[in-house]
Protein backbone atom coordinates (compact mmCIF):
# COMPACT_ATOMS: atom_id res chain seq x y z
CA UNK A 1 0.00 0.00 0.00
CA UNK A 2 1.29 3.42 -0.98
CA UNK A 3 2.03 5.80 1.77
CA UNK A 4 -0.12 9.01 1.88
CA UNK A 5 1.92 12.12 1.22
CA UNK A 6 1.35 15.84 1.10
CA UNK A 7 1.07 17.43 -2.33
CA UNK A 8 4.31 19.30 -1.69
CA UNK A 9 6.04 15.96 -1.06
CA UNK A 10 5.01 14.48 -4.41
CA UNK A 11 7.43 14.24 -7.31
CA UNK A 12 6.57 16.69 -10.14
CA UNK A 13 6.02 15.18 -13.58
CA UNK A 14 7.90 17.00 -16.29
CA UNK A 15 6.66 17.48 -19.84
CA UNK A 16 8.76 14.60 -21.16
CA UNK A 17 7.09 12.16 -18.76
CA UNK A 18 3.51 13.25 -19.66
CA UNK A 19 1.38 11.28 -22.07
CA UNK A 20 -1.82 12.51 -23.69
CA UNK A 21 -3.87 9.93 -21.80
CA UNK A 22 -2.45 10.89 -18.40
CA UNK A 23 -5.18 12.31 -16.18
CA UNK A 24 -5.38 14.91 -13.44
CA UNK A 25 -7.84 14.10 -10.64
CA UNK A 26 -10.06 17.01 -9.53
CA UNK A 27 -12.27 16.81 -6.43
CA UNK A 28 -15.58 18.78 -6.47
CA UNK A 29 -15.82 19.61 -2.76
CA UNK A 30 -19.37 20.96 -3.10
CA UNK A 31 -20.72 17.59 -4.25
CA UNK A 32 -18.04 15.26 -2.85
CA UNK A 33 -17.35 13.79 -6.29
CA UNK A 34 -14.02 13.23 -8.07
CA UNK A 35 -13.47 13.95 -11.77
CA UNK A 36 -10.54 13.57 -14.12
CA UNK A 37 -9.07 15.81 -16.84
CA UNK A 38 -6.82 14.37 -19.52
CA UNK A 39 -3.51 16.04 -20.17
CA UNK A 40 -4.42 16.68 -23.83
CA UNK A 41 -7.73 18.35 -22.83
CA UNK A 42 -5.98 20.67 -20.39
CA UNK A 43 -3.28 21.46 -22.95
CA UNK A 44 -5.91 22.33 -25.56
CA UNK A 45 -7.65 24.72 -23.12
CA UNK A 46 -4.41 26.55 -22.41
CA UNK A 47 -3.16 26.56 -26.00
CA UNK A 48 -4.41 30.13 -26.72
CA UNK A 49 -2.72 31.75 -23.71
CA UNK A 50 0.63 31.96 -25.44
CA UNK A 51 -0.99 34.04 -28.24
CA UNK A 52 -1.85 36.95 -25.87
CA UNK A 53 0.12 40.07 -26.72
CA UNK A 54 -0.08 42.71 -24.00
CA UNK A 55 1.35 46.15 -23.49
CA UNK A 56 1.59 48.28 -20.39
CA UNK A 57 -0.37 48.48 -18.16
CA UNK A 58 -1.48 44.94 -19.16
CA UNK A 59 0.96 41.97 -18.78
CA UNK A 60 0.36 38.31 -19.73
CA UNK A 61 2.31 35.11 -18.87
CA UNK A 62 2.24 32.45 -21.58
CA UNK A 63 3.61 29.81 -19.21
CA UNK A 64 1.09 30.31 -16.42
CA UNK A 65 -1.73 31.87 -18.43
CA UNK A 66 -2.07 34.76 -15.96
CA UNK A 67 -3.07 38.28 -17.12
CA UNK A 68 -2.17 41.27 -14.94
CA UNK A 69 -3.59 44.86 -15.17
CA UNK A 70 -1.31 47.36 -13.48
CA UNK A 71 -2.68 50.83 -12.69
CA UNK A 72 0.49 52.04 -11.05
CA UNK A 73 0.81 54.76 -13.74
CA UNK A 74 -1.76 57.15 -15.31
CA UNK A 75 -4.14 55.64 -17.86
CA UNK A 76 -3.56 57.36 -21.24
CA UNK A 77 -6.26 59.67 -22.69
CA UNK A 78 -6.48 57.34 -25.70
CA UNK A 79 -7.48 54.49 -23.33
CA UNK A 80 -10.23 56.54 -21.69
CA UNK A 81 -8.08 58.02 -18.89
CA UNK A 82 -6.67 61.46 -18.23
CA UNK A 83 -2.99 60.65 -18.69
CA UNK A 84 -2.21 62.24 -15.33
CA UNK A 85 -2.33 61.49 -11.65
CA UNK A 86 -3.30 65.03 -10.53
CA UNK A 87 -6.26 67.29 -11.26
CA UNK A 88 -4.09 70.05 -12.69
CA UNK A 89 -2.26 67.58 -14.96
CA UNK A 90 -5.57 66.05 -16.05
CA UNK A 91 -7.01 69.52 -16.99
CA UNK A 92 -3.85 70.27 -18.97
CA UNK A 93 -3.96 66.93 -20.84
CA UNK A 94 -7.66 67.41 -21.60
CA UNK A 95 -7.19 71.04 -22.75
CA UNK A 96 -9.43 72.47 -20.02
CA UNK A 97 -7.07 75.06 -18.59
CA UNK A 98 -8.01 76.49 -15.18
CA UNK A 99 -11.14 78.38 -14.12
CA UNK A 100 -9.04 81.20 -12.69
CA UNK A 101 -7.41 81.95 -16.05
CA UNK A 102 -10.34 81.15 -18.36
CA UNK A 103 -10.98 84.02 -20.81
CA UNK A 104 -14.39 85.69 -20.29
CA UNK A 105 -15.25 85.52 -23.98
CA UNK A 106 -14.66 81.75 -23.99
CA UNK A 107 -17.07 80.85 -21.19
CA UNK A 108 -20.41 79.36 -22.18
CA UNK A 109 -22.86 78.66 -19.35
CA UNK A 110 -26.21 76.96 -19.72
CA UNK A 111 -28.39 77.27 -16.63
CA UNK A 112 -27.02 77.65 -13.12
CA UNK A 113 -25.57 80.89 -11.83
CA UNK A 114 -22.29 82.79 -11.43
CA UNK A 115 -21.38 84.48 -8.16
CA UNK A 116 -18.60 86.78 -7.14
CA UNK A 117 -18.55 88.87 -10.35
CA UNK A 118 -18.69 92.69 -9.98
CA UNK A 119 -18.70 95.54 -12.47
CA UNK A 120 -19.35 93.42 -15.55
CA UNK A 121 -18.32 95.39 -18.63
CA UNK A 122 -20.99 97.03 -20.79
CA UNK A 123 -19.57 95.15 -23.78
CA UNK A 124 -20.24 91.88 -21.92
CA UNK A 125 -23.86 92.79 -21.17
CA UNK A 126 -23.27 94.54 -17.82
CA UNK A 127 -23.27 98.16 -16.72
CA UNK A 128 -19.59 98.46 -15.82
CA UNK A 129 -20.54 99.78 -12.40
CA UNK A 130 -21.78 98.62 -9.02
CA UNK A 131 -24.04 101.64 -8.28
CA UNK A 132 -27.15 102.95 -10.03
CA UNK A 133 -25.71 106.43 -10.60
CA UNK A 134 -22.49 105.08 -12.12
CA UNK A 135 -24.44 102.59 -14.21
CA UNK A 136 -26.64 105.38 -15.67
CA UNK A 137 -23.50 107.38 -16.44
CA UNK A 138 -21.84 104.44 -18.20
CA UNK A 139 -24.98 103.71 -20.19
CA UNK A 140 -25.46 107.37 -21.18
CA UNK A 141 -28.68 107.77 -19.18
CA UNK A 142 -28.96 111.18 -17.55
CA UNK A 143 -30.36 111.55 -14.05
CA UNK A 144 -34.18 111.89 -14.18
CA UNK A 145 -34.07 114.70 -11.67
CA UNK A 146 -32.15 116.94 -14.07
CA UNK A 147 -33.63 115.73 -17.38
CA UNK A 148 -34.90 118.63 -19.49
CA UNK A 149 -38.62 118.27 -20.46
CA UNK A 150 -37.80 118.91 -24.10
CA UNK A 151 -35.42 115.94 -24.10
CA UNK A 152 -37.88 113.36 -22.77
CA UNK A 153 -39.47 111.01 -25.28
CA UNK A 154 -42.09 108.57 -23.96
CA UNK A 155 -43.80 105.94 -26.09
CA UNK A 156 -46.69 104.16 -24.41
CA UNK A 157 -46.98 103.65 -20.66
CA UNK A 158 -48.07 106.30 -18.14
CA UNK A 159 -46.51 109.00 -15.97
CA UNK A 160 -47.94 109.58 -12.52
CA UNK A 161 -47.14 111.95 -9.70
CA UNK A 162 -45.77 114.71 -11.95
CA UNK A 163 -47.06 118.27 -11.50
CA UNK A 164 -46.34 121.46 -13.39
CA UNK A 165 -44.18 122.67 -10.49
CA UNK A 166 -41.73 119.85 -11.12
CA UNK A 167 -41.04 121.08 -14.67
CA UNK A 168 -38.47 123.77 -15.31
CA UNK A 169 -40.97 125.67 -17.48
CA UNK A 170 -44.56 125.44 -18.66
CA UNK A 171 -45.19 122.51 -20.98
CA UNK A 172 -46.06 123.84 -24.42
CA UNK A 173 -49.51 123.30 -25.90
CA UNK A 174 -47.85 121.60 -28.87
CA UNK A 175 -46.38 119.08 -26.41
CA UNK A 176 -49.76 118.34 -24.81
CA UNK A 177 -49.53 120.98 -22.06
CA UNK A 178 -51.31 124.27 -21.43
CA UNK A 179 -48.40 126.63 -21.98
CA UNK A 180 -48.81 127.94 -18.45
CA UNK A 181 -48.22 127.13 -14.81
CA UNK A 182 -51.46 128.62 -13.46
CA UNK A 183 -55.10 127.75 -14.03
CA UNK A 184 -56.18 131.22 -15.17
CA UNK A 185 -53.25 131.59 -17.57
CA UNK A 186 -53.90 128.08 -18.86
CA UNK A 187 -57.54 128.96 -19.66
CA UNK A 188 -56.37 132.08 -21.45
CA UNK A 189 -53.75 130.17 -23.44
CA UNK A 190 -56.36 127.60 -24.44
CA UNK A 191 -58.96 130.27 -25.27
CA UNK A 192 -61.34 128.91 -22.65
CA UNK A 193 -62.01 132.16 -20.78
CA UNK A 194 -63.55 131.86 -17.32
CA UNK A 195 -66.78 130.39 -16.08
CA UNK A 196 -67.95 133.88 -15.10
CA UNK A 197 -67.76 134.95 -18.73
CA UNK A 198 -70.08 132.21 -20.03
CA UNK A 199 -73.24 133.81 -21.42
CA UNK A 200 -76.45 131.90 -21.98
CA UNK A 201 -77.34 131.64 -25.64
CA UNK A 202 -81.09 132.16 -25.92
CA UNK A 203 -81.15 131.26 -29.61
CA UNK A 204 -78.84 128.24 -29.98
CA UNK A 205 -78.53 126.71 -33.42
CA UNK A 206 -77.56 123.24 -34.58
CA UNK A 207 -74.68 123.11 -36.98
CA UNK A 208 -75.81 119.75 -38.36
CA UNK A 209 -77.92 116.67 -37.74
CA UNK A 210 -78.59 115.78 -34.10
CA UNK A 211 -78.73 112.04 -33.35
CA UNK A 212 -80.68 111.42 -30.14
CA UNK A 213 -79.71 107.70 -30.01
CA UNK A 214 -83.33 106.80 -29.08
CA UNK A 215 -83.11 108.82 -25.84
CA UNK A 216 -86.07 110.67 -24.34
CA UNK A 217 -86.55 114.43 -24.82
CA UNK A 218 -88.97 115.92 -22.29
CA UNK A 219 -90.94 119.19 -21.99
CA UNK A 220 -90.29 120.32 -25.56
CA UNK A 221 -92.32 122.94 -27.40
CA UNK A 222 -91.86 122.50 -31.15
CA UNK A 223 -92.17 125.44 -33.52
CA UNK A 224 -91.86 125.52 -37.28
CA UNK A 225 -90.85 121.87 -37.49
CA UNK A 226 -90.75 119.57 -40.49
CA UNK A 227 -90.45 115.84 -41.13
CA UNK A 228 -88.05 114.21 -43.54
CA UNK A 229 -89.88 112.45 -46.37
CA UNK A 230 -88.63 109.10 -47.62
CA UNK A 231 -89.37 109.62 -51.32
CA UNK A 232 -89.39 106.08 -52.75
CA UNK A 233 -90.63 107.04 -56.19
CA UNK A 234 -91.80 104.25 -58.52
CA UNK A 235 -92.07 100.90 -56.77
CA UNK A 236 -91.57 98.91 -60.00
CA UNK A 237 -93.59 95.96 -58.75
CA UNK A 238 -92.38 93.17 -56.50
CA UNK A 239 -91.53 93.78 -52.84
CA UNK A 240 -91.12 97.36 -51.62
CA UNK A 241 -89.83 97.93 -48.06
CA UNK A 242 -90.66 101.05 -46.06
CA UNK A 243 -87.70 101.63 -43.72
CA UNK A 244 -88.75 103.95 -40.89
CA UNK A 245 -85.15 104.98 -40.16
CA UNK A 246 -85.35 106.92 -43.46
CA UNK A 247 -88.33 109.02 -42.36
CA UNK A 248 -91.85 108.88 -40.97
CA UNK A 249 -93.23 110.60 -44.04
CA UNK A 250 -93.22 108.33 -47.11
CA UNK A 251 -94.18 108.84 -50.74
CA UNK A 252 -94.41 106.19 -53.47
CA UNK A 253 -95.98 105.51 -56.87
CA UNK A 254 -97.35 102.13 -57.94
CA UNK A 255 -96.71 101.63 -61.65
CA UNK A 256 -96.12 98.09 -63.01
CA UNK A 257 -97.12 94.61 -61.79
CA UNK A 258 -98.39 93.63 -58.32
CA UNK A 259 -96.68 95.29 -55.36
CA UNK A 260 -96.11 93.94 -51.83
CA UNK A 261 -95.22 96.43 -49.09
CA UNK A 262 -93.17 95.56 -45.99
CA UNK A 263 -92.45 97.76 -42.94
CA UNK A 264 -89.09 97.67 -41.12
CA UNK A 265 -87.28 99.27 -38.15
CA UNK A 266 -90.12 100.69 -36.06
CA UNK A 267 -89.24 102.02 -32.59
CA UNK A 268 -89.22 99.78 -29.51
CA UNK A 269 -92.32 98.03 -28.25
CA UNK A 270 -92.84 100.51 -25.37
CA UNK A 271 -93.15 103.47 -27.77
CA UNK A 272 -95.75 104.66 -30.24
CA UNK A 273 -94.49 104.67 -33.82
CA UNK A 274 -96.29 105.73 -36.94
CA UNK A 275 -95.90 107.01 -40.49
CA UNK A 276 -97.95 108.58 -43.26
CA UNK A 277 -97.85 107.08 -46.77
CA UNK A 278 -98.68 109.31 -49.75
CA UNK A 279 -99.45 106.66 -52.40
CA UNK A 280 -100.02 107.55 -56.07
CA UNK A 281 -101.96 105.23 -58.44
CA UNK A 282 -102.27 102.56 -55.76
CA UNK A 283 -105.30 101.03 -57.46
CA UNK A 284 -103.55 100.59 -60.82
CA UNK A 285 -102.03 97.32 -59.67
CA UNK A 286 -102.69 94.75 -56.98
CA UNK A 287 -101.23 95.99 -53.67
CA UNK A 288 -100.54 93.57 -50.82
CA UNK A 289 -100.03 94.80 -47.25
CA UNK A 290 -98.17 93.09 -44.37
CA UNK A 291 -100.23 90.48 -42.50
CA UNK A 292 -99.55 92.45 -39.28
CA UNK A 293 -101.78 95.37 -40.49
CA UNK A 294 -105.27 95.53 -38.98
CA UNK A 295 -107.67 97.73 -40.99
CA UNK A 296 -110.85 99.43 -39.87
CA UNK A 297 -113.61 96.86 -40.21
CA UNK A 298 -111.02 94.23 -41.13
CA UNK A 299 -110.83 95.27 -44.81
CA UNK A 300 -108.13 97.26 -46.59
CA UNK A 301 -109.43 100.37 -48.42
CA UNK A 302 -109.92 100.42 -52.19
CA UNK A 303 -107.14 102.51 -53.63
CA UNK A 304 -107.37 105.04 -56.47
CA UNK A 305 -106.16 103.80 -59.87
CA UNK A 306 -105.16 107.25 -61.11
CA UNK A 307 -104.80 109.58 -58.20
CA UNK A 308 -103.36 110.01 -54.74
CA UNK A 309 -104.40 108.32 -51.48
CA UNK A 310 -103.15 109.19 -47.98
CA UNK A 311 -102.76 106.19 -45.65
CA UNK A 312 -101.74 106.24 -41.97
CA UNK A 313 -100.13 103.38 -40.02
CA UNK A 314 -99.34 103.22 -36.29
CA UNK A 315 -98.03 100.62 -33.79
CA UNK A 316 -97.28 100.49 -30.05
CA UNK A 317 -95.70 97.04 -29.86
CA UNK A 318 -92.67 97.35 -32.13
CA UNK A 319 -94.57 96.35 -35.29
CA UNK A 320 -96.16 93.15 -33.99
CA UNK A 321 -99.48 94.77 -34.90
CA UNK A 322 -99.93 97.77 -37.18
CA UNK A 323 -103.18 99.74 -37.31
CA UNK A 324 -103.92 101.13 -40.78
CA UNK A 325 -106.57 103.55 -41.98
CA UNK A 326 -107.22 105.80 -44.94
CA UNK A 327 -106.83 109.44 -44.02
CA UNK A 328 -107.96 110.43 -47.49
CA UNK A 329 -108.76 108.62 -50.76
CA UNK A 330 -108.54 110.11 -54.26
CA UNK A 331 -107.23 113.39 -52.94
CA UNK A 332 -107.84 116.18 -55.53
Amino acid sequence: MATNKKITELTELVEADLANDDVLPIVDVSTGTTHKVKKQTLASALAGVSAITATSPIAASSSTGSVTLSLGSAVPVADGGTGAATAAGARTNLGLGTIATQASNSVSITGGSITGITDLDVADGGTGASSAAAARSNLGIADMGTQAPSNVSITGGTISGVGLSSLSSALAIADGGTGSTSASAARTALGAGTLDNIVEDTTPQLGGELDGQDNTVSKVNLKDYGEITNAIGSTGGGTQDIDLTLGNSVSATVDTSPNTFTFSNPTASDEQCGFVLYLTNGGSQTVNWPAAVDWAGGTAPTLTAAGKDILCFTTIDGGTTWYGFAAGLDMQ
